[in-house]
Formats: structure tokens, C-alpha cells, sequence
């Protein structure tokens, strides 16, 4: 991914892939940790912190947007 105005490259590993690819279909914060929860046998609680603050970081770098 790239954020266009900065120029940065951000890679993800395939657990973030696996996030993009979830986007696809826009759901929330909860639905989306259930989800990967459930897939990947993790706290769900864990996950919804770790994806809140990468989501936030890609929100401030113009990759992905909250409604």
C-alpha cells in the first residue's frame, strides 16, 4: 500500500493481509476481531486493540477511513 500525498510504502505481513482482504467488506471493529478471532483461535479482546490501533495508524496516513 501507499499512501499517495506522503509517498510512504506500508507492507503488511499476512495477518494484515488477511485484515485488508476482511475490508473489502466494510463492518466494524467488533465484527471484524470476532471474525479473526474465531479464525485464528486468539483473544478476541487482544485482537480488537491490535487491529484498533493499526486501523488508527492507517487512518492517519489516508489508507482506510471510519464511517
Amino acid at each position: 500500500m501507499m499512501d499517495m500525498e506522503s509517498g510512504l510504502y506500508f507492507g503488511l505481513d499476512s495477518i494484515g493481509t488477511d485484515m485488508w482482504q476482511r475490508l473489502e467488506h466494510p463492518q466494524s471493529l467488533a465484527a471484524l476481531s470476532d471474525g479473526m478471532a474465531q479464525d485464528y483461535a486468539a483473544d478476541a479482546d487482544r485482537i480488537e486493540r491490535d487491529l484498533g490501533a493499526l486501523l488508527l495508524t492507517m487512518a492517519d496516513h489516508g489508507l482506510v477511513e471510519f464511517r
